[in-house]
């Protein structure tokens, strides 16, 4: 045990001797100096010890209450620099954390927008490029070739359904076409100088193309344009409606085939004639495309003219029946009045109905007398699987307009008008294919035998459509063997003549039985 200080051992004797000392000082200079009697001298010498006393206690208690004040002091100032220590490291770390944290994000958004810059650039060279490619997809004209007429069978004259026999609303006649015009028709038609063209029509509200409708033309020398109309009615004039049929399925197809191998998978509108609902060697073509070409048959839509379907008679219905049975559609063009059977068209295969958007107005202000409001016309059409296609639609205000008809298909220069079909399109590439020997015979029956009770003669084989037509370059592509020649014209039932039943129907599994021998040919 190791001993304490001498010092401090001897600390306590000192004060006690100091204090006793100075206690009798102050007694004996109170007794003799001040002549106080001994007893308040001895008082006042203890006083004083004891107050000498009290301070050396108060004293001794402040130092060591000074040395635990320091002593507390000295370990928080400690502490406190532990802490600022602290402080300046995590401050530290933050700093270089707010610099990664700003690094990355600069980096990150920089990605971002070169990421963005590039999408939009591809975008933007991917419009300019669908863009030049449309307008080059539609640029050249069709190259025609000389073909000779054929012949057209008139259809009966039988109004079709409820919706016709009711007539048409009077219409203003078109302008005739004056001598000169005709025979440039007619000439154009016999040597297939046509120029088809291809009309978008866009999906409405988001007017992206949906389908095309083709349309033919005949340029007049002053430049103006013979359409479609003009030129059906030409060819049934003159025999040449098989002719114009022939020339826009083979184009048709090729246009088909053509947007098909570009990856536009939608249907193509191509208008035809009556006189194509009873030719055996269209009929022929069809069935070949349709055991060739499957995927094309349900994007070849045939167009007819409302007073055309209202005229079908019983072979046309029957012809028309025998090509919906292949899997092709039909629809309705050139209407002038909204009184439409929807549902007997949807049973006969139509699926498309065009009408004018002027015609759909007109109803709406009461010009024109319907059976419908044009605001509900789409909606009925729609419940029987037929789609509205609104035509010529030129401004946005007729967009505005026609907003409140639930409109969903539109047609018209305000989306882009006709566009040439380049020639190269057009343009025959498989080479013929070797005719089969003469040898080979059969015995084709005529759509009318049965009515007339007429056993079927024995006749030469059939040729192929004449060789220089698109008809014939397309039968040549399908493998078509050989065709069975154009039915020659009959002549209209006359006036008031009435035909029984069992006639009826014989002549509709005459006809029925031709196209398909035909097509077996």
């Amino acid at each position: 045990m190791t001993s304490a200080p001498v010092t401090e051992r001897l600390e306590p004797i000192a004060i006690f001797a100091a204090i006793a000392g100075v206690s009798v000082a102050v007694a004996m200079t109170v007794w003799s100096g001040m002549g106080a009697p001994w007893p308040w001298a001895a008082l006042a010498g203890i006083a004083a010890s004891v107050g000498m006393l009290a301070v050396a206690a108060r004293l001794r208690r402040g130092a060591a209450l000074d040395g635990a004040d320091k002593a507390r002091i000295a370990a928080l100032e400690a502490e406190l620099a532990a802490v600022r220590e602290r402080l300046l490291a995590a401050e530290e770390r933050m700093g270089v954390l707010d610099n990664a944290i700003v690094e990355y994000s600069r980096k990150t958004v920089s990605a971002v927008a070169n990421e963005l810059d590039m999408v939009g650039a591809v975008v933007r060279d991917l419009a300019q490029a669908v863009a030049l490619h449309d307008a080059e997809l539609f640029k050249a004209e069709a190259e025609p070739e000389p073909t000779p007429p054929s012949f057209t069978p008139q259809p009966a004259q039988r109004p079709w359904g409820d919706a016709a026999s009711r007539g048409p609303e009077p219409r203003a006649p078109r302008p005739r076409l004056s001598p000169g015009e005709a025979d440039i028709a007619a000439k154009a038609i016999l040597q297939e100088h046509i120029e088809l063209y291809l009309q978008p029509v866009m999906g409405m509200p988001h007017r992206k193309v949906s389908l095309y409708e083709t349309r033919a033309r005949v340029r007049l020398p002053d430049g103006a344009f013979l359409e479609m109309p003009d030129l059906v009615a030409v060819a049934q004039a003159r025999d040449l409606a098989a002719r114009l049929d022939a020339f826009l399925l083979a184009n048709v197809v090729k246009v088909a085939r053509h947007l098909l191998a570009r990856g536009r998978d939608v249907p193509v509108l191509c208008a035809l004639t009556t006189r194509a609902l009873v030719d055996p060697t269209l009929y022929q073509a069809l069935v070949a495309l349709q055991a060739a070409e499957r995927p094309l048959v349900g994007r070849l839509v045939f167009q007819f003219s409302l007073d055309a379907v209202r005229g079908f008679g019983a072979l046309e219905l029957e012809g028309l029946e025998a090509i919906r049975e292949l899997g092709f559609r039909f629809a309705v063009r050139d209407v002038e009045d909204l009184r439409i059977d929807s549902r007997a068209l949807f049973e006969r295969g139509f699926r498309f109905l065009s009408a004018p958007a002027t015609l759909l107005l007109a109803a709406q202000s009461g010009a024109v007398s319907t059976d419908i409001h044009p605001a509900d016309l789409s909606g009925l059409l729609a419940r029987h699987g037929l789609a509205l296609i609104v035509e010529d639609v030129a401004l946005e205000e007729i967009v505005v307009d026609l907003g409140d008809f639930g409109v969903s298909l539109a047609s018209g220069e305000l989306f882009g008008g006709p566009r040439p079909v380049r020639s190269e399109v057009l343009a025959d590439k498989p080479a013929p294919r070797p005719e089969p020997p003469a040898s080979v015979q059969r015995q084709p029956a005529g759509p009318y035998a049965a009515a007339r009770q007429v056993e079927p003669q024995p006749t030469p084989p059939a040729p192929m459509p004449p060789p220089d037509t698109a008809l014939a370059a397309l039968a040549r592509e399908l493998g078509i063997a050989r065709g069975v020649s154009p039915t020659p014209q009959q002549p209209a039932p006359a006036p008031g003549t009435v035909q029984s039943t069992g006639a009826t129907d014989q002549m509709r599994q005459s006809l029925r039985a031709f196209l398909k021998r035909g097509a077996a040919g």
